[in-house]
């Protein structure tokens, strides 16, 4: 057994050991918060063992825990690769001279990332000079050097913003005077670097006519305690600069500085004194335009011309001003404008022309052409609107359609494609259309075939080679009417252009009536040739006569026994021989060779006498008669002349009875049937022949056509059966 005798006991003082670790856990805490103030690491190198050891803190309220990096060749295969050079060179630095150690490295972290880190430390030495250990803190800058970084990035940005501005920064000490420029300040103002920047120098390199505004600028900025503006001119003119700085002040409130930068504005100012000047070219040219301008924004006329002061009649642009657009549109073609007003308020683009008709103040209406475009520069969305008087051009085209409806001649104007694109009144006339009808269609359709079938070949090959072959002047062509029926003319065509395209005017007059004349005027010359051979043979003819009928007289002269037939043989042929003679004188009265003498005779005792005549030349198969009324018939004739019509009619009839028939020739007198109060002398001959054809009633008038005819009909035998014939003649009674 284990007896219990007692406890020994022993009582230290252990004062100082507990002051001594109270101190140590002060100085932790203190080290804990100077690191966690700084957020910082302690390390100790301890250079003898080669051990590194780092003192941290994870939470405010522990203590600092120490932890062991390992030697010093673990902790520089953390560096960065390119900062191991720079590491080692400090830290060998330090340990040959002693000095405090400052270090700045990067550490690749075991994820890969980079720590930037400082070190700053100092030496521990042995009694003999030796070093004994390293002790420091090693500072995270990461957020101070992306700051720097940043700092650097913003400096470049600006540098290089002023590069492209053309800009320098520049510190203006209020107090001192004193004023600092970057070395593109110099440059601004046209100074070498070194150049005196103070107060007075500096404003002595601004242009003299700016240096007041300058000076009232800075000092606004300094009584207003705002920031400062301006812009000036440099020595010589050609440079233009804008200044912007901010005004700093002390605690009292009083300005102290400016800083500020400056930048070259040259191009901009000498942009707006190109702007400025061409608006003032533009407002001169638009004063003087003839082309009517106007400005609003829908509501109300913000600008006019004088062009167009003078159109709409007012005294002068500040007249308008305010007034409604609207109010100077002719109220029919205000639905058209309001339209197409809106119409540009939705798409914001310029219309193409359009006329319109405006009112002016008197009331008058003009007609217009007008082109309208958004525009900008007027504090809104304004529109522009030039407009060209067409008043001179509608008087024009007035004109002109007078003109086209006054002349006889048809005119047509197509296109390439020989489209028809207008058409005069007598166009429509000449070939029985309307305009409706006749105006878009092509031309060929006025034409006959085979022309029709061939125009649009035609003109075609005109296009390609410029050969006429429907285009020229004076060309005679034939043009068909609407009811099928043709007509010649004589086209004349001209070639135009018209907005860029080209287009043709053809004149076509219808020579109908010319054709008719050219045929009278060919006849006339065949009736003046046949008159000339007849002068001609008459004469000769005449001169025969002469010896037939000379020596007839001489044998009727001679003694005859009573019942003697030669007596009247010779008779016969001296009567034969004076008709041959009175034959003679109207073919030379036919070839205005000889004089008619007409005289007053009875027609009835005229047709009676001739009638023994007559018998002798129709022949015993064909029976004549005369029907002659009581009383006498005066008429003022050529005796020889109508004895010779009426034999020429009697010699047809009885052409026209080969095999007999009867023959008329009646006398009686007539009044005008159109109530003229004149009496006229009627000789008809009729027949009971064939009659004549069309072909020969074509050639009655022609002179000796029925004795050709009657030579062909002997030749070629009776055509057709009898039938009436009626030969009429009428002369003025006495």
């Amino acid at each position: 057994d284990r007896t219990f005798l007692g406890v020994l006991s022993m009582t230290l003082d252990i004062t100082n050991r507990v002051m001594a670790e109270e101190g140590l856990r002060e100085s932790e805490r203190r080290l804990r918060l100077a690191l966690e103030a700084a957020g910082a690491i302690a390390f100790t190198w301890d250079i003898n063992r080669d051990v590194v050891t780092r003192y941290f803190s994870t939470e405010p309220a522990l203590p600092v825990t120490a932890e062991s990096l390992g030697t010093l060749n673990d902790v520089r295969a953390r560096i960065h690769s390119e900062d191991v050079a720079n590491f080692d060179s400090r830290l060998a630095a330090c340990l040959a001279e002693g000095s405090d150690y400052r270090n700045q490295y990067r550490v690749v972290r075991s994820d890969g990332s980079i720590t930037p880190l400082e070190e700053y430390g100092c030496l521990d030495r042995a009694a003999d000079g030796s070093p004994l250990c390293l002790n420091g803190i090693s500072i995270d800058i990461s957020d101070r050097v992306a700051a720097t970084e940043a700092l650097r990035l913003s400096e470049e940005r600006l540098r290089i913003a002023l590069q492209g501005a053309r800009g320098g920064v520049w510190d203006w000490n209020l107090t001192s005077g004193e004023v600092w420029w970057s070395p593109e300040v110099y440059d601004l103002m046209g100074a070498a670097e070194g150049t005196d920047t103070r107060e007075g120098p500096a404003i002595a390199l601004i242009c003299e006519d700016d240096r007041p505004k300058v000076m009232s600028a800075v000092a606004d900025a300094i009584a207003r305690k705002v920031d400062y503006h301006c812009e000036f001119r440099v020595m010589g003119g050609s440079r233009w600069l804008s200044s912007r700085a901010r005004l700093s002040c002390n605690a009292a409130g009083d300005p102290v500085r400016l800083l500020g930068i400056s930048w070259d504005i040259s191009d901009r100012m000498n942009t707006m004194e190109a702007l400025r000047e061409s608006e003032e070219r533009y407002r001169r040219l638009l004063s003087v335009l003839p082309t009517a301008v106007l400005v609003h924004n829908g509501e109300r006329v913000l600008y006019s011309n004088p062009a167009f002061v003078r159109l709409v009649g007012v005294e002068s642009a500040e007249e308008m001003l305010d007034r409604h657009p609207i109010d100077f549109v002719d109220p029919d073609d205000r639905p058209l404008v309001l339209a197409r007003l809106s119409e540009m308020r939705d798409n914001g683009e310029p219309l193409a022309g359009q006329e319109v008709r405006l009112r002016r103040i008197d009331g008058r209406s003009v007609p217009t052409y007008s082109v309208s475009t958004p525009v900008t520069g007027y504090g809104s969305t304004a529109f522009l609107v030039a407009v060209s008087d067409m008043t001179e051009r509608e008087r024009a085209t007035q004109l002109l359609r007078s003109v086209l409806r006054s002349v006889g001649d048809a005119i047509l104007t197509i296109d390439e494609r020989g489209v028809i694109n207008s058409a005069n009144p007598s166009a429509l006339c000449q070939f029985g259309y309307t305009e409706d009808e006749l105006v878009g269609k092509n031309l060929s359709v006025l034409m006959p075939s085979p022309h029709r079938e061939e125009y649009d070949e035609y003109l075609a090959e005109y296009l390609r080679t410029k050969v006429t072959k429907v285009i020229g002047r004076g060309r005679e062509v034939e043009c068909l009417r609407s009811d099928g029926t043709q007509f010649p003319a004589e086209l004349t065509v001209t070639e135009f252009y018209l907005d860029g395209e080209r287009h043709f005017t053809g004149v076509l007059r219808d020579i109908t009536e010319r054709r008719r004349l050219q045929a009278q005027f060919i006849e006339a010359q065949k009736m003046e040739a046949v008159g000339r051979l007849a002068g001609g043979v008459a004469h000769d003819f005449n001169n025969l006569l002469t010896v037939i009928n000379g020596y007839c007289d001489l044998l009727l002269m001679s003694d005859f026994s009573a019942g003697d037939n030669r007596r009247d043989s010779i008779a016969t042929i001296r009567d034969a021989g004076e008709r041959a003679a009175r034959l003679t004188q109207q073919l030379l009265a036919f070839s205005r060779k000889a004089f008619v003498s007409p005289k007053l005779i009875d027609l009835n005792a005229l047709v009676t006498d001739s009638l023994k005549l007559l018998r002798r030349l129709i022949g015993e198969d064909i029976v004549i008669t005369a029907v002659t009324p009581p009383t006498p018939i005066q008429v003022n004739v050529d005796p020889s002349q109508l004895e010779q019509v009426v034999m020429n009619l009697v010699v047809n009839a009885r052409d026209a009875m080969p095999t007999g028939g009867r023959l008329t020739i009646e006398t009686s007198t007539v009044s005008n049937e159109a109530g003229d109060p004149s009496r006229f002398a009627r000789l008809s001959v009729s027949d009971t022949g064939h009659g004549m054809s069309d072909e020969v009633k074509a050639k009655i008038f022609e002179p000796f056509f029925f004795y050709q005819g009657r030579r062909q009909r002997d030749r070629a035998g009776t055509v057709g059966g009898p039938r009436h014939r009626h030969s009429e003649r009428r002369s003025n009674c006495n």
